[in-house]
C-alpha cells in the first residue's frame, strides 16, 4: 500500500488556464508610470481576483467532500479511541498510585534501618570514647579518640518491589501553570528578571487587535504600533 495520497485536481478550461497564465504575464511586465496606467492596473488587479475566485470555486466542492469525510472520519477513530485511552490513563494511574506507595514503604523501611545504624554507630563511639577515658597516656587516648571520631553509620537503601516490565518506561513531566499575571511582569522588570521575561509571550494577534481598536493611540513600552497600508480590490468576474 503506498503511503502517499493524491488529490485530483478538477478540470481547468483551457480558458481559465490561458487567462492565468496571461495574469501572471500581466503582473510580472506591469509598469505604472500615468494615472491612467494606474487606473488600467487597478481594474487587471480586479479581474485576476475575479479568477482566483473562480479556481476557489472550481475546488470547492472537492473541498466540502473532504471536509467532510475527513470530520467523519476523525469521529468514528474518536468514538473507538477515545473510551481505551481513558482505560489506559486509569489503569496507568492505579500502576503509579502502586510505584509510589512502594516508594514510601522502602523510604520508611530506609528510615528505619538507618535510625539503627545511627543509633549502633552512637553506641560505638561512646564506647570507643569511655575506653579512651580509662587509657593510661595521652598517645593511647588520642588514638582510640581518633577511632570513635571516625566511626559513621553506613548509608541505608532499600530499593521499593517494582517490577521492570519490558516497554515501560516512567517519566517525570514538569508542568507550570500562571498564578500570578501582575507578580510574573514585577518579577519580568526586575534586575534579575532574565527568567521571568522569557515566560512573558507575546501575540502579535492580540497585540494587531489593540492597535486596531485603539487605533494606534494607546502607548505600551516596549511595543511600537505603526500603521500599514494594504491595497483591497474587489473582484470583476
Amino acid at each position: 500500500m503506498s503511503d502517499h495520497y493524491t488529490i485530483e485536481q478538477p478540470a481547468i478550461g483551457g480558458e481559465l488556464q490561458t487567462r492565468i497564465d496571461n495574469g501572471q504575464t500581466w503582473a510580472d511586465g506591469l509598469a505604472i508610470v500615468t494615472p491612467s496606467d494606474r487606473t488600467q492596473a487597478s481594474a487587471g488587479v480586479s479581474r485576476i481576483k475575479g479568477m482566483i475566485g473562480q479556481v476557489v470555486d472550481l475546488f470547492a466542492a472537492s473541498k466540502t467532500a473532504a471536509n467532510t469525510a475527513h470530520k467523519a472520519i476523525c469521529a468514528a477513530e474518536k468514538k473507538l479511541a477515545e473510551p481505551l485511552q481513558e482505560a489506559v490513563k486509569r489503569a496507568s494511574q492505579k500502576i503509579l498510585a502502586y510505584d509510589a506507595a512502594e516508594s514510601a514503604k522502602a523510604a520508611k523501611e530506609a528510615a528505619r534501618r538507618q535510625a539503627d545504624a545511627d543509633a549502633d554507630a552512637a553506641r560505638l563511639r561512646a564506647k570507643l570514647e569511655r575506653e579512651a577515658a580509662h587509657l593510661k597516656t595521652p598517645e593511647l587516648r588520642a588514638e582510640r579518640l581518633e577511632q570513635a571520631a571516625a566511626v559513621e553509620a553506613p548509608i541505608v537503601q532499600v530499593a521499593a518491589v517494582v517490577p521492570t516490565v519490558k516497554g515501560e518506561s516512567t517519566r517525570s513531566v514538569w508542568k507550570a501553570e500562571l498564578t500570578d499575571k501582575m507578580a510574573l511582569i514585577a518579577a519580568a522588570a526586575g534586575a534579575n528578571g532574565a527568567a521571568a521575561a522569557s515566560l512573558l509571550a507575546f501575540s502579535g494577534t492580540d497585540a494587531s487587535r489593540f492597535a486596531s481598536a485603539t487605533r494606534g493611540q494607546v502607548a505600551v513600552p516596549g511595543v511600537r504600533f505603526y500603521e500599514e497600508k494594504q491595497l483591497a480590490h474587489r473582484s470583476a468576474r
